[in-house]
């Protein structure tokens, strides 16, 4: 009887609610990619200046420039093949194949209009709002072209001046836009320019 009446006894608690993990903890944010796109012109926007521009410049290809591009293909092709990389072979190959096919692309035309709340360059409108600033590289015949920065976005935006006076483009756009006077011609830019492509 003694062993009866001094049994523990156990006591059954009741479990803790818990919130689940996933409401503690804040849902993780996406990160989002900075782009700049092009908005709507006001329909009373004033034209300042407007002229037809090459998408970009071209050079005519001698037989010469073609001949040295195959060679260095061939080259990165054969090293490639006795290094028993043929992935690496291919990719030179290709290389090759799309850079003929830039070459003779053909700049076609676009029309650039600078209005007195913005830039609009082929068909597509940019507020001064949306632009950082704005440069001018001009070193005829070889480049003269008009810049901008966005202020949003890693793409410069570029316009050949064609036949226009830089000091005249420019008397206008430091009105509404700040120039950067130091900045010069991209590298790459350069590049493509000596190597003539």
């Amino acid at each position: 009887m003694d062993l009866i009446k001094n049994k523990p006894t156990i006591r059954i608690s009741k479990p803790v609610p818990t919130t689940p993990v996933a409401e503690v903890l804040p849902a993780k944010e996406k990160p989002q990619m900075i782009t700049m796109s092009a908005s709507p012109r006001p329909g009373d926007a004033r034209v300042l200046l407007s002229w037809e521009a090459r998408e970009f410049h071209h050079y005519e290809k001698t037989q010469n420039w073609y001949i040295t591009l195959g060679v260095l293909v061939a080259l990165g092709v054969t090293f490639a093949i006795f290094s028993k990389s043929f992935i690496t072979a291919a990719t030179f190959f290709m290389i090759g194949i799309i850079v003929v096919i830039y070459a003779q692309k053909k700049p076609g035309k676009a029309t650039f209009t600078i209005y007195d709340r913005g830039i609009e360059n082929n068909n597509k409108y940019y507020p001064f709002t949306q632009l950082k600033d704005f440069w001018i590289v001009y070193r005829p015949p070889e480049v003269a072209t008009l810049n901008f920065q966005p202020q949003r976005g890693l793409f410069e935006i570029k316009v050949e001046l064609e036949n226009q006076d830089p000091a005249h483009v420019r008397s206008i756009l430091e009105q509404y836009l700040t120039e950067d006077k130091e900045r010069q011609e991209d590298f790459t830019d350069a590049l493509a320019r000596r190597l003539k492509f």
